[in-house]
């Protein structure tokens, strides 16, 4: 049974849409759904936000990303679903700091934007531009017919029209541009929002409007020829009769991403030749769209400029070379163009687009489990029972040169020591990818999960073999020895508790042909939380920890009595032992203070200095191989 959180119709539209080839339940309540016993849990959560009127922007910044229910919800379902898809039709600023503290790799955004290459983290975004589906759908029929009053071919009294709307620093900027310009009477500007200025044209609106009485903005309902109808979403028809082209400023300058909102959707929709002030790359997301620009008339360069100010400066020059240049030839010239944006606008089904990329991405979570392999049965969410307890999600399929504490800041200072630096070199680990660590998609240093004859490697830092080759550490060495593929579990700082918990969830499933347990240092216990990230935090006394965990009285008489660490350092051990005899399969366990907490002249040291070298992981691995060879 799949479990499935939706909060609202315009989710459960998307869920029907899914065509789910396995049973469901559908749930309303974060409780229930986070609590339900189902294997696969799918979380479709829509923006639908509650918030006190807030005092300033600062106020309305820090409700939007940490008091909506809709950061909320996130919070409560990405932890115990293997995806969840967050939909809503806005972008702001704040939008950003909810990426970034939402930046786990099951979460899908369902987002009016396109990410441009100022984007260095793995963000999964699913770009719904819901903003031209809103724009066309009253004018698809209804309205079409004052799309045919439009004048494009005519020439017009002004050149431009600039519409600015309210205060942003990128339309102050076009605003003071018009102004210094020796063409400024080739303008039709307003700005809604011009500080200290009561000479400003500051709106024009369309004469059939009808306005109501709580009028206060742009996204305000009026009445327009019979259709009740947002205010920012009626083609300014009359304006556009008395300009030739659209100065564009969008809703925000993000460099970050794109946002395409119903400002340039009217000007595609009306046939216009447009120049755009906004963030970096927005023209060449657009033409990622399918739509054309207007390169063949003038440099459209200035996109690619990543100074927000150099961008605007080399727009604006672009303006003043249409505004010196013959209308109706330019006219003749972008005809292909404008006709070819109309005709995709009109005829692109936005909605359904959106519809049919979640349905796909859906899909491909789907499938693994349509077919008969380990690694596909087993997929799931970042972290889950079998998870590693990798702090930092994004490890989670990855190739890295670097693992802390093997940083690569302390590998240069290191190799600054001649005495270290030969080591280095003698091993061959100053070559460049000498060392890296491949995490597959449970947080593990090992190949993926399959149906092979394999073994298990419970333990730490010690056994994931920080600052070594893979080749080098010994639950590699003793596998192929036994010619059984070495899935090794382990993670910096885990525990004895760790080490059952892994061993719990996947000896069932896996069946291992042998278990080896390297167990840890026997102070550490985990602690599995009911919120906050990561779900799962190992406690290391503070002596050999780098933090500055808060003690409460729990953890000051847990690591003061060694007696709690001795106890349940040995019920962990001897359950993993009665676990594997239960299921007939040979277990070894073994202390990582008997065998690695050796001086460097016995084990060697690897590439951070501070855990075990070569020597130490060859000497573990020849004892458990001996071992085997008795059992």
């Amino acid at each position: 049974m799949l479990a499935i959180y939706s909060n609202n119709i315009v989710t459960d539209e998307i869920i029907t849409h899914c065509q789910f080839v396995q049973p469901y339940e559908i749930f309303r309540s974060i409780d229930q759904y986070v609590n339900s016993g189902a294997v696969r849990k799918l979380a479709f959560i829509n923006c639908i936000n509650q918030f006190d009127l807030p005092k300033n922007d600062q106020d309305h910044h820090e409700q939007m990303v940490n008091g909506t229910r809709f950061c909320q919800e996130i919070e409560q379902t990405k932890y115990c679903s293997e995806a969840v898809f967050a939909l809503d039709n806005e972008f702001h600023a704040y939008h950003l700091d909810i990426l970034k503290i939402h930046n786990q790799s099951n979460i899908y955004w369902i987002l009016p934007v396109y990410p441009t290459a100022c984007v260095t983290s793995a963000i999964n975004i699913l770009p719904y531009n819901v903003q031209f589906h809103y724009q066309l759908e009253p004018y698809q029929q209804r309205l079409n017919h004052k799309l045919h009053e439009l004048t494009c071919h005519e020439h017009k009294p002004f050149y431009f029209d600039a519409l600015l709307g309210l205060s942003r620093p990128f339309r102050d900027f076009v605003f003071d541009a018009v102004n210094t310009s020796n063409n400024r009477e080739k303008f039709l500007m307003t700005y809604g929002e011009k500080p200290g200025s009561d000479t400003v044209l500051k709106y024009q609106w369309e004469p059939e409007i009808e306005f109501g009485p709580s009028f206060w903005s742009s996204v305000t309902n009026v009445n327009y020829l019979g259709e009740n109808l947002k205010l920012s979403l009626i083609v300014p028809v009359t304006i556009y009769n008395q300009c030739a082209y659209s100065i564009i400023t969008e809703t925000n300058a993000f460099n970050e991403y794109s946002f395409f909102t119903e400002k340039i959707a009217k000007a595609l929709l009306a046939k216009r030749l447009f120049v755009v002030f906004s963030g970096y790359n927005f023209l060449n997301n657009l033409q990622k769209l399918g739509f054309q620009t207007f390169g063949n008339v003038i440099d459209e360069s200035y996109d690619a400029i990543i100074d927000d100010k150099q961008r605007w400066a080399a727009a604006f020059e672009q303006v003043e070379k249409l505004c010196n240049m013959d209308q109706l030839a330019v006219q003749q010239q972008i005809q292909s163009t404008i006709d070819h944006n109309y005709q995709l606008l009109m005829n692109t089904n936005w909605h359904l687009s959106m519809l049919d990329n979640v349905k796909h991405t859906v899909d491909n979570l789907q499938n693994p489990f349509q077919k008969n392999t380990m690694t596909q049965k087993f997929k799931n969410s970042p972290w889950h029972p079998g998870a590693s307890t990798n702090p930092e999600a994004r490890h989670i399929n990855t190739n890295r040169e670097f693992m802390p504490p093997d940083s690569k800041e302390n590998f240069e200072k290191l190799c600054e020591v001649p005495e270290y630096n030969e080591y280095f070199k003698n091993n061959g680990w100053l070559e460049p990818g000498a060392i890296t660590y491949d995490i597959n998609s449970y947080g593990f240093r090992c190949a993926e999960f399959d149906d092979q004859d394999c073994m298990l490697a419970l333990g730490c830092s010690f056994t994931i073999g920080i600052g070594l080759p893979l080749d080098s550490t010994w639950p590699q060495i003793v596998g192929k020895q036994l010619e059984l593929v070495p899935y090794t579990m382990a993670w910096g700082g885990a525990s004895a508790d760790t080490c059952f918990r892994l061993a719990e969830y996947w000896i069932p499933k896996l069946k291992p042909k042998a278990v080896f347990v390297l167990a840890p240092p026997p102070a550490r216990f985990e602690l599995i939380k009911a919120v906050g990230y990561p779900p799962v935090e190992n406690y290391l006394p503070q002596s050999e920890s780098h933090s500055t965990t808060e003690i409460d009285s729990f953890l000051k008489h847990w690591h003061t009595m060694d007696e709690n660490a001795r106890l349940n350092y040995k019920k962990n051990k001897l359950a993993i032992k009665a676990m594997c005899a239960e299921l007939d399969i040979p277990c070894f366990v073994y202390d990582v203070l008997d065998h690695m907490a050796k001086p460097r002249e016995e084990v060697g040291y690897a590439r951070d200095r501070m855990h075990a070298g070569p020597v130490g992981h060859s000497l573990l691995a020849e004892r458990m191989l001996n071992d085997w060879s008795k059992k």
